[in-house]
């Protein structure tokens, strides 16, 4: 018997909204790692279901809440934001759901999009209850999360893609630390058992259940008749970056190269420092924007609120004619 046993893993499934997340949470789900019992049911936009944590979507909601934030907001949350008190209660608020839900297992899974906003808390949560944290990377070609995400919320396709590099960049760098491995959805999709290998050898973990156990589960459940969105090209063509932004074209093309093993993570972690400068200039200018736009909303609710209060007034003063 070992004098060192191997200590629980903490798998973080990382990755834009539309990105393939729920269904790569799903097949590690199947392999044997735990989920959680109070998981999200299938809705809107996600048929399969979405396989989040109910608690831990409120988590993170209700902290870039408290921030003034939204899931959807380009800003950077407050360098200090994890000292705050709203910092501190949603990490204690972490700390529970892993006390209740995930002590004692040997892997855990947990996905939640704004995961890539809050990680840091997450990783935290996690490294303090005993558990080694490793992050898998799931991305997605940046147009069809542009044209999934406009479909649903009937947005301007152009801001998807800054936020989709917002994402990334938050996530790239609060995971510095820990064991990161990345795949593609259209990797998963069209081998899954290859792309599982690589991310057991990059992350030297090993499922609880076994490949033969599972793979008619897996195989049912990863049919691509569920995808609606599929950009036309290969990114690394030519003509193929021309409908997303430069930055962006690059920053994925980087990603494409780390789950393709030809290279590492460095490049990845220079681009979301490079935005993260970028990020530091208009941030501030964002911030008094939504300042100034909830002062005139209070503004524009007290005004109506004086208008109703002196029509009120009026109406109760009209005498009846006789």
């Amino acid at each position: 018997m070992s004098a060192h046993p191997q200590r629980p893993r903490a798998l973080l499934i990382l990755g834009m909204h539309r990105s393939g997340t729920s269904a790569v949470t799903r097949v590690v789900n199947l392999l044997g790692a735990n989920i959680g019992k109070n998981i999200l049911l299938p809705g809107h936009g996600n048929s399969e279901g979405f396989w989040e944590h109910f608690e831990a979507v409120h988590v993170d909601h209700d902290m870039l809440l408290a921030f003034g934030h939204t899931w959807f907001d380009i800003r950077r949350l407050p360098a200090d934001w994890q000292q705050q008190a709203a910092g501190r209660e949603a990490l204690e608020r972490i700390k529970g759901i892993i006390q209740k839900e995930f002590v004692g297992q040997p892997l855990v899974a947990i996905k939640d999009p704004r995961m890539c906003l809050t990680a840091p808390l997450w990783i935290e949560a996690f490294e303090a209850a005993g558990f080694e944290v490793q992050c898998l990377f799931v991305v997605r070609d940046p147009r069809e999360v542009a044209d999934s995400l406009q479909a649903r919320e009937k947005w301007p396709r152009e801001p998807i893609f800054l936020l989709w590099a917002h994402y990334m960049m938050e996530a790239m760098l609060a995971t510095r630390q820990c064991k990161r491995s990345l795949i593609t959805y259209d990797q998963l999709l069209d081998d899954w058992r290859g792309t599982l290998h690589r991310v057991t050898s990059e992350l030297q973990l090993a499922w609880p259940r076994g490949e033969d156990a599972t793979a008619s589960d897996i195989d049912a459940f990863l049919h691509k008749g569920h995808r609606h969105h599929t950009a036309a090209g290969d990114i690394g063509a030519k003509d193929s970056a021309k409908d997303m932004p430069p930055f962006v074209a690059e920053f994925y093309a980087d990603c494409l190269a780390v789950a393709n093993g030809h290279d590492d993570w460095s490049k990845l972690d220079e681009a979301a420092l490079t935005l993260r400068k970028i990020s530091d200039l208009f941030t501030p200018h964002l911030d008094n924007l939504a300042t100034q736009h909830e002062v005139a909303q209070n503004q524009l609710t007290a005004k109506v609120q004086a208008f109703e209060n002196l029509l009120k007034t009026i109406v109760s003063n009209i005498q009846p004619k006789s």
